[in-house]
């Protein structure tokens, strides 16, 4: 009786269909779950750029400072003023 039903040239038809719809062409269920995760990954990637920018403007706001930027300049750069000694310490 299934046999009967599975020949049906109807169910052929739409199984062929199917099984071309979801495996073949652009718009294929597997490039679009590929599309999907392509999509995830950059949103993910575009959020964690925002942050970044979004600190490095409150480095930027920080440093605008002369005072800050004396600072950060001794710091990181280990830069000194005319007759100053530097020790570094790791």
């Amino acid at each position: 009786m299934l046999r009967k039903y599975l020949l049906n040239k109807y169910v052929v038809v739409s199984i062929t269909f199917a099984v071309i719809f979801s495996f073949c062409g652009n718009q294929s269920l597997v490039n679009r779950m590929k599309m999907s995760g392509d999509i995830r990954y950059k949103e993910k990637s575009l959020r964690e750029y925002r942050r970044k920018t979004a600190e490095a403007e409150q480095q930027l706001r920080v440093l605008e400072n002369p005072d800050s930027l004396e600072r950060y300049a001794r710091e990181h750069y280990y830069m000194r003023e005319k007759g100053e000694d530097v020790y570094i310490i790791r």
